[in-house]
């Protein structure tokens, strides 16, 4: 145990890519989309027509057009390992134990919400994104990488309404958390 938690970030990220590797094999040999659920293709559908009321999608349609499409399966799992790395850097700060946060992301990533969030195109993938990159950089020390948080969190409404309302919820508790200095 104690070497798994020594390297757990390297065990977490390997457990990982072999639990999402074997679904994506796994649909591939029986030749069924890489992506799940139709939320996916609708993202990838309206990415093609960016408008005013579809802001939150733009960055999918410049990757749509630097990208060939067959490259797309790894933009949620790209997503997911980076709010991974985060979630365990956000833990730390917050002064978790090593056991504590290894069997959390071990939970976290045999969850099947999380193997959802990692094989599609989602918002629920959005939002588990920009959620865990506001608190990873609320938690910096200098303070423009807290200011960038304003961009993160401005992002998080055009989701959905109730993405926000989580939000402010949450950051209202973290506030209320911190020192009254």
């Amino acid at each position: 145990l104690e070497h798994c938690l020594k390297y757990q970030k390297v065990y977490i990220l390997l457990l990982f890519l072999i639990l999402i590797g074997t679904i994506f094999l796994i649909d591939f040999k029986q030749e069924k989309p890489f992506f799940h659920g139709e939320e996916s293709y609708a993202h990838l559908a309206a990415a093609e027509r960016i408008g005013i009321d579809n802001v939150e999608i733009y960055p999918l349609q410049v990757i749509a057009k630097i990208l060939p499409s067959v490259y797309f399966n790894v933009i949620p799992m790209i997503l997911t390992i980076i709010s991974l790395l985060l979630l365990r850097s956000v833990l730390q700060k917050k002064e978790f134990s090593q056991e504590f946060i290894f069997f959390f992301l071990l939970l976290l990533i045999l969850s099947p919400f999380f193997i959802k969030l990692a094989t599609t195109i989602s918002t629920a993938t959005i939002f588990f994104f920009l959620f865990i990159l506001t608190f990873a950089l609320l938690m910096q020390q200098k303070h423009y990488w807290r200011y960038l948080t304003m961009f993160s969190i401005a992002f998080i409404p055009l989701i959905d309404q109730f993405s926000g309302l989580i939000t402010v919820l949450v950051l209202l508790l973290y506030a209320l958390s911190l020192d009254k200095n």
